[in-house]
């Protein structure tokens, strides 16, 4: 769906929704509607939230709607603390702190490889496990579910900083992830001096066209509601 079935549609659904009583919207203020249903759809299909009652990568439709927002990095410099603002205390000897991609917004697998003189598991990856300051303690106490030559863990530390527990020294560290999905802005807003998250130049919907009509009809119905609240 481009730009300008887009439009016509939402205004289409716009007006049958609401019996042509509200007011008509202009393209910028259509353009924030999308952008809004995008992202709600978007946070709906990764939680599993959704029609399909699926997380991502739990169903092919649910997966290839949101392939597009997937990227790959892999980290092989660690982050020095001493080069942070603020300082970053770290749990302990066994730690190695990554600053990941500021367009991260929700990470699907992560791993890592560890170096040469590990004892075990060098030259494959072994799968890192996020977990939280209040639980670390006791997990790292346990054999079962602490550091391994198959586990290691993550903490999440603020600014973009990954503070991953380990065993064995680590070479690299790999995260696929979802980025946020760029805005639908339905025209050029130059003119008006306006933008949507930062965008002022006409973009088109950058998803999987499987996801497309979900979208409208969340906008659409986003719209109705903000209409409704404003009556009262």
């Amino acid at each position: 769906m481009n730009n300008t079935e887009f439009l016509n549609e939402f205004n289409l659904l716009y007006n049958n929704a609401m019996s042509n009583q509200a007011p008509p919207l202009n393209e910028y203020e259509i353009s924030l509607f999308l952008t809004e249903g995008q992202e709600v759809v978007v946070k709906e299909y990764y939680s599993g939230k959704n029609a399909f009652r699926d997380s991502f990568e739990r169903s092919e439709e649910v997966t290839r709607s949101l392939s597009s927002l997937v990227r790959t990095e892999v980290l092989t410099e660690e982050y020095n603390p001493e080069y942070i603002s603020d300082m970053v205390e770290t749990i302990g000897s066994s730690s190695y702190l990554y600053k990941i991609p500021q367009d991260v917004w929700y990470i699907v697998k992560e791993s890592v490889k560890f170096t040469e003189d590990a004892m075990c598991g060098y030259g494959s990856y072994v799968d890192v496990i996020p977990t939280t300051h209040d639980k670390v303690g006791r997990i790292m106490e346990n054999p079962f579910r602490g550091m391994s030559n198959r586990r290691v863990l993550r903490l999440s530390l603020g600014n973009n900083i990954n503070e991953l527990l380990s065993k064995y020294p680590v070479h690299s560290y790999l995260i696929r992830y979802l980025v946020q999905p760029s805005p639908i802005v339905l025209v050029n807003l130059d003119s008006l001096g306006c933008s949507v998250d930062g965008v002022s130049e006409e973009t088109e919907c950058k998803l999987h066209p499987l996801i497309h009509r979900v979208i409208l009809e969340r906008a659409v119905r986003i719209a109705s509601e903000a209409y409704k609240f404003q009556k009262q």
